[in-house]
């Protein structure tokens, strides 16, 4: 009789196990739904919003709902899900700001990136492009850092943000340069280059995708951009490291996370569908004349181990000019 039921008992493990296994090899079998954590319109959510249409012919062409949830710097959109079930329709788009600078600068964030998310994917590099107004007399980088090493304390340049990733480029910058600058937040990208198209402010580092078309439109002048390699969009414009400073590289990037405890075999499926999607040259095309740069397919764990990486990086800047959490 012991013997009967411990086989009955062994056979419905067994059943539940291929019931369980069968359920994520037909994944998905539903709509899936991408969180974005920034507003509806920008150059971020219709990257997103690609590369999700480009995704469905590897996830049985199912919908996905791309969502947006603003806030908290990604925190509101972090927060959500990490409560969200772990069955792979539920995932999100995230930036540095959700998984390095957030657990840095944020007190009690409401989430623990390594705890409650899982990484699946990076698929693009948004670097930095260092501006001046078209009036300054700065026409390079070497230029600009030089008049400033010459008068410390008496240069500004503006940010989005204390603690923002411009800011902590723009540190990055100064310790390399070693140059003692002025910072000045603004409340977003818009304020901040309107106020050096005016010449109060004298530089600042911001996404080319905002500022190509001030450049194009002879209010801005480009010195430097901060990835390794000259950008399509802007091919006469040399690196910082070609600038004087060789090894500076600093990318904003784009990445998918899903809640915590996504089964493997949904994490790869899901890494292959962004890895094949990014691939497309008409959507590679376009979001590079915007100034991305499209990354080498990379593995959950390659991504994850890039993650620590640059959170180490951020955290010494982030203590060396002791930008306290709020």
């Amino acid at each position: 009789m012991i013997k009967t039921l411990a086989r009955f008992v062994l056979g419905i493990g067994a059943l539940c196990t291929c019931v369980g296994a069968g359920a994520q090899s037909s994944y998905p079998d539903k709509p899936i739904r991408l969180i974005v954590p920034y507003t509806a319109g920008g150059v971020t959510d219709g990257l997103t919003r690609g590369l999700a249409e480009l995704m469905r012919p590897y996830l049985n062409n199912q919908t996905i709902i791309v969502e947006n949830k603003p806030g908290a710097n990604t925190a509101v959109a972090a927060q959500f899900m990490a409560t969200a079930k772990p069955d792979g329709y539920t995932i999100m788009f995230i930036t540095p700001a959700t998984v390095v600078m957030n657990p840095l600068l944020v007190k009690n964030l409401g989430y623990n990136p390594d705890r409650d998310l899982t990484t699946i994917a990076r698929f693009a590099d948004i670097p930095f492009v260092t501006v001046v107004s078209t009036t300054s007399k700065y026409k390079t980088l070497a230029e600009l850092l030089d008049a400033a090493r010459a008068q410390p304390g008496r240069f500004n340049y503006s940010s989005t943000g204390t603690g923002s990733s411009i800011h902590l480029a723009t540190l990055l910058l100064e310790e390399q340069s070693k140059t003692q600058m002025v910072h000045i937040p603004f409340s977003g990208s818009s304020p901040s280059l309107t106020a050096v198209v005016a010449g109060d402010i004298q530089f600042t580092i911001d996404p080319p995708a905002g500022s190509l078309p001030l450049i194009k439109g002879g209010k801005l002048r480009a010195l430097a951009v901060s990835s390794a390699s000259r950008l399509k969009a802007l091919p006469d414009v040399p690196t910082i490291a070609e600038s004087g400073y060789p090894g500076f590289e600093v990318s904003s990037w784009a990445g998918i996370v899903g809640p915590a405890n996504l089964p493997k075999e949904i994490v790869a499926k899901l890494n292959h569908a962004v890895n094949a999607a990014a691939q497309n040259p008409e959507f590679r095309s376009k979001f590079e004349n915007l100034g991305v740069i499209f990354s080498e397919p990379l593995t959950p764990e390659q991504v994850q181990a890039s993650i620590v990486a640059e959170r180490a990086k951020w955290d010494r800047i982030i203590k060396a000019n002791k930008l306290d959490p709020q």
